[in-house]
């Protein structure tokens, strides 16, 4: 009874597989979290730092890459370099990793893009440390937040 009660209290702080509470992100949103990374560098490879290995505009790690769905993967060893080097690819692993992992963050009630900049950043598990509201990311994402974004291209003619 007590191994059960310990699994039990194990698996309750587990994030979900998925979240089916979590919104879509939009592209404006994509955009931000790309922009507030790296500039949206796509001519970015894969590179050691800070401890870690990251790849492309994202810099995105294998474990996000992993438990953002693997996009791109096709039972090679690099094909996460090649997915998270491809931005559309990349996209897919946040967009992934966001559904699994996404929650309210910053206690607003909300599930939003704000939330999904705090999980980039910090990782599901601290995504509710404010430290982050001081880091060169997080404010190059909330004027990018605050831009509008372009409007929509016009209407081809025939």
């Amino acid at each position: 009874m007590i191994l059960f009660l310990v699994i039990a209290g194990f698996l309750a702080v587990l994030p979900p597989i998925h979240n089916l509470n979590v919104p879509e992100m939009d592209q404006q949103c994509l955009e931000c979290i790309c922009k507030a990374t790296s500039n949206c560098d796509e001519t970015l490879r894969c590179h050691a730092a800070g401890g870690g290995y990251f790849c492309g505009p994202y810099a995105i790690t294998w474990a996000y890459w992993h438990d953002g769905g693997r996009p791109g993967d096709k039972g090679g060893p690099q094909d996460f370099e090649h997915c998270l080097t491809n931005k559309a690819c990349a996209q897919q692993a946040v967009r992934g990793y966001m559904k699994r992992y996404g929650r309210d963050c910053d206690s607003n009630g909300v599930i939003d893009c704000w939330d999904f900049s705090r999980i980039h950043k910090m990782g599901f598990g601290q995504c509710s440390d404010n430290a982050v509201l001081q880091t060169d990311f997080y404010k190059n994402f909330a004027t990018c937040m605050a831009t509008p974004p372009p409007p929509p291209p016009p209407p081809k003619k025939n």
